[in-house]
């Protein structure tokens, strides 16, 4: 009987909306899909640096999400996210704004939004360094910023240290 009823409430709906309805409810579908909230029930592989060394490219590369990507640093705002599958299982994959090699009490919302992602998220860690210093960062500050993430990561977490723009250094563009 309860599902005779909502059948016709369902109907009333329809009718009252000249079918939109199905329309209106995909609407909000796609913006529940766009809502940047990660999944605490997934694995997670979270890319943290300094500004314009690469993650959004890496994020770009390795999943469904669409950073923006431009050559200058602070394009990264907030997180974004993407996914990708390993065999059927669901991972996500975050961008996170550029760290700065500063103190706790000088970062920007945007860098304590990263720095939250790194203590609070479970996954893996990647940090992102660009060897060729063409990100505005030089590398000694940039193995700055990697051990004062390391340490707010803690020791149980899971940490990765990759080297980006290799079609530099192999270029002879290296830094260091």
């Amino acid at each position: 009987r309860a599902f005779e009823r909502a059948l016709v409430e369902v109907g009333k709906v329809f009718a009252a909306k000249n079918g939109r309805a199905v329309d209106e409810l995909k609407a909000v579908a796609r913006a529940l899909d766009a809502l940047q909230m990660p999944d605490s029930g997934a694995p997670a592989v979270v890319l943290v640096g300094a500004p314009n060394v690469g993650k959004s490219s890496i994020v770009r590369r390795l999943s469904s999400g669409t950073p923006s990507v431009h050559n200058y640093p602070f394009t990264t705002r907030a997180l974004v996210m993407g996914h990708f599958h390993l065999g059927v299982n669901p991972h996500q994959v975050l961008d996170t704004p550029g760290v700065l090699n500063r103190d706790s009490d000088a970062r920007n919302a945007m860098e304590r939004l990263t720095v939250a992602s790194v203590r609070h998220l479970s996954g893996a860690l990647l940090f992102v360094l660009d060897p060729t210093g063409a990100c505005g960062t030089s590398v000694p500050d940039q193995l700055a910023i990697r051990d004062r993430l390391r340490r707010e990561a803690g020791p149980e977490s899971t940490w990765v240290d990759v080297v980006s723009k290799a079609d530099l250094v192999a270029s002879g563009g290296f830094e260091g």
